[in-house]
């Protein structure tokens, strides 16, 4: 199993749960998001094409503030 890790320019996530806005402000974050994901991905040389892909994301808030518990849907 081959493992590739990609940093994220993020400092905090550009959506979370808690948020509320209008469709197409949200879809235009997406889109965003998924289109420097894409880049970055291309930059690392990860190969195209593979079977099966498992992705996880690990978020470290850089201060130790108390935050709701994590949600998961579906």
């Amino acid at each position: 199993m081959t493992t590739f890790t990609i940093d994220l320019p993020w400092g905090t996530p550009p959506l979370n749960a808690n948020q509320r806005m209008h469709w197409r402000r949200k879809a235009a974050v997406v889109a965003s998001v998924r289109r420097d994901t894409a880049l970055l991905v291309r930059s690392a040389n990860v190969p195209r094409g593979l079977a099966h892909v498992d992705v996880s994301l690990h978020y470290a808030p850089r201060d130790a503030r108390r935050r709701d518990a994590e949600v998961r849907h579906g």
